[in-house]
């Protein structure tokens, strides 16, 4: 979601017209350029996470860790507990392979600076130098098998929480996503939480490596002489301190731009969008968008820049403290050698292992904050699944009939909910629906008409069983829709929405996207459905026919005018002919005239079906005046009722609006 800039955005813009603000092109652009950034980098909701892991403590992060890897661990053994012992033994062996290895250049070197010739010498280490060989032989075969079972790994943890997920938010009821903040929570989930899930995995395995070498070198220092623990201290705790300092440099910066780089996503993907190329250059936008841009790209390349020398600055100083710790070992190291207490064979395999250490922990504390960041995307899409599951649709083990006879509402009410950021002292939200009372028939037309806002589009949700009313009663032949099952409601009534979504796949797929099988699609009642919608032509004249995928994204596929949307979606509709409703919301409004009544004479020949409820809903009234039934809406409750030759003798707003309509046809001077 991009903010947008509200009243407060334009002071500068209208400052800068009364003479107030800047006074040349450079110093206007400068404050358009510091309004853009501060506009830009307010956080997203979606971002939250971003950098959060440069704000907690060490120790939260320590104690959050673990529980993090369980986790993973757990989703890895249900997505393929082979990959996962694979991952965990591998690791396992390749921690001890390399502290073998230690210990084996040890006894090397040992022989190596012994008494003798020095070809006795070499022959005398050769045997340690094969078990070396092998020893990093083994553990490269190892590693291999940790990249093999985390690529085996990971895309089914990743598979697993795709089924889960998108199935809920297939299944969930729609006033889910009315709720701003389950949308916002599932969106977020869908975006970043899967993905991140997936980049959790080698995360752990990082984690996990980094600690158990670090354990590996340690153990191969005290095997060397105690008294090297204590100095490995001195040596890798600057360094572990100035990586912790850069990484949190790092979140910390990500943070302050992550919105700054999430609106250069948006702008770049309009600039570049083929659908909306027409626009932007018919509204002249290009310049202004590719400016905005470039202004927000050159932000983000000076903190970058201004980031490296923070990070270099800080690498610098640990370094120097590094140094000064490490010779400070290597001193105690020489004088421990120069003492007699320890050989130079286990002096220079002390020397190796402080560098593993040193390289083990630089790469677990960058792995830690990276897994940190990534498991809060990954609790957010865990909630976000619980909250799914709890609105999943009403199961009742009873569907409701096929046909009805009356539909009733009685006192139906519906507010939408307010999203959990909205102001606390803001008034609450207006009711969209109070008090309706409705009365529906099979084989008639029931026409819903009045101004925007009015409620009719909320009514259309309740009748096709997509949300359901706060208070009110909903009946079908006497029974509450409450008794039944919410899927067979809606399995019950076929719905075409004024701003209908074609998929991108076939025009066939298009009009019978109600088949759950593509196998078992009617291609005779397809093209019933679309000759009654007047859409056969349309049909004929795509590239390859019933075949032809409706989206220009697609090498061959094809981006059907309003117009021909506007056709599909009806034919799509018609094309359940199981329902016992039918509703059209605003279906012709992207329609010529001659289409337009086309339609309309359709609509009304539905009637002859006998079994079938039409609803319709439209701001054209000359399209309602053959509907048997018209409820005229007005701030959310039914205010007039009737057919049109009633409503039109009570003079109310029913006739007021048609009137209004008329005039633009019959009396040229209401245009002028």
């Amino acid at each position: 979601m991009v903010r947008r800039v509200g009243r407060g955005g334009n002071r500068s813009a209208r400052r800068t017209v009364a003479g107030r603000g800047p006074s040349t092109p450079a110093a206007a652009q400068a404050e358009l350029g510091a309004q853009l950034l501060d506009e830009a980098m307010k956080e997203a909701s979606w971002l939250r996470h971003l950098g959060e892991a440069g704000k907690v403590s060490i120790w939260v992060i320590a104690k959050r860790i673990p529980v993090v890897i369980g986790q993973i661990a757990r989703l890895g053994w249900r997505a393929s507990p082979r990959a996962l012992f694979t991952v965990v033994a591998c690791t396992v062996l390749s921690a001890v392979l390399a502290g073998l290895a230690l210990v084996e250049s040890v006894h090397v070197l040992a022989v190596l600076f012994g008494p003798g010739a020095s070809a006795a010498r070499i022959r005398s280490a050769l045997p340690s130098v094969l078990v070396l060989v092998a020893l990093y032989s083994v553990r490269a075969c190892s590693d291999t098998a940790i990249n093999y079972g985390q690529a085996q790994l990971a895309p089914r943890i990743k598979r697993n929480a795709e089924i889960e997920l998108y199935g809920l938010m297939a299944q969930v009821k729609a006033d889910a996503f009315a709720d701003a903040d389950l949308a916002d929570d599932l969106q977020r989930a869908a975006d970043n939480g899967i993905g991140y899930l997936q980049q959790s995995v080698p995360g752990c395995i990082a984690v996990v490596s980094s600690i158990l070498s670090m354990v590996s070198s340690a153990g191969v220092l005290a095997y060397l002489h105690p008294v090297l623990l204590p100095l490995l201290l001195l040596a890798v705790l600057p360094t572990g301190l100035a990586s912790v300092r850069s990484a949190r440099a790092e979140f910390r910066s990500r943070l302050r731009f992550s919105s700054i780089s999430r609106r250069l996503w948006i702008l770049a993907w309009i600039l570049i969008d083929p659908e909306q190329a027409g626009e932007l250059r018919a509204c002249a936008a290009g310049p202004r968008l590719f400016g905005e841009h470039a202004l927000l790209a050159d932000a983000v390349r000076d903190e970058r820049i201004r980031l490296g020398r923070e990070q270099a600055a800080t690498a610098l100083a640990g370094r120097a403290v590094t140094g000064v710790g490490t010779g400070v070992v290597y001193g105690a190291l020489a004088w421990m050698l120069t003492a007699g207490w320890l050989p130079l064979s286990r002096g220079l395999g002390a020397a190796m292992a402080l560098r593993s250490v040193q390289s083990s922990l630089l790469a677990l504390v960058l792995s830690v904050h990276g897994l940190f960041e990534q498991a809060l995307w990954v609790q957010d899409l865990t909630d976000a699944i619980t909250a799914a599951r709890a609105r999943l649709p009403r199961t009742t083990g009873v569907s409701c009939p096929e046909q009805f006879s009356v539909l009733e509402l009685t006192g139906v009410e519906y507010t939408y909910p307010r999203a959990r950021d909205d102001d606390e002292n803001e008034a609450a939200p207006r009711p969209a629906l109070t008090g309706v009372d409705l009365v529906i028939k099979a084989g008639e037309v029931t026409a819903l008409v009045g101004s925007n806002g009015a409620g009719k589009s909320t009514l259309v949700k309740i009748l096709a069983g997509l949300i359901e009313p706060d208070s009110g009663r909903v009946a079908w032949d006497g029974r509450e829709t409450g008794e039944f099952d919410s899927e067979s409601v809606i399995a019950r009534v076929a719905m075409c929405p004024q701003d209908a979504t074609l998929y991108p796949i076939t025009a066939l797929g298009n009009i019978a996207v109600s088949e759950p099988d593509p196998q078992h699609i009617d291609r005779v009642r397809a093209r019933s459905a679309v000759t009654l919608a007047g859409a056969t032509e349309m049909i004929e004249e795509l590239p390859r026919g019933w075949e032809t995928v409706l989206s220009g994204r697609f090498r061959g596929g094809v981006e059907l005018s309003g117009g021909q949307r506007a056709k599909a979606a009806i034919a799509r509709a018609l094309y359940r002919t199981d329902v016992a409703m039918i509703i059209l919301d605003e279906p012709t409004a992207n329609l010529d005239p001659l289409a337009e009544a086309e339609t309309y004479r359709t609509v009304m020949s539905l009637r002859d079906r006998g079994d079938v409820a039409i609803i319709l809903v439209s701001h054209r009234l000359g399209a309602v005046v053959g509907a048997d039934h018209i409820a005229v809406f007005d701030q959310g409750r039914i205010v007039e009722a009737g057919t049109h030759t009633e409503l039109v003798a009570q003079g109310g707003l029913y006739q007021r609006m048609y009137e209004a309509q008329l005039a633009m046809y019959v009396n040229r001077q209401t245009l002028i």
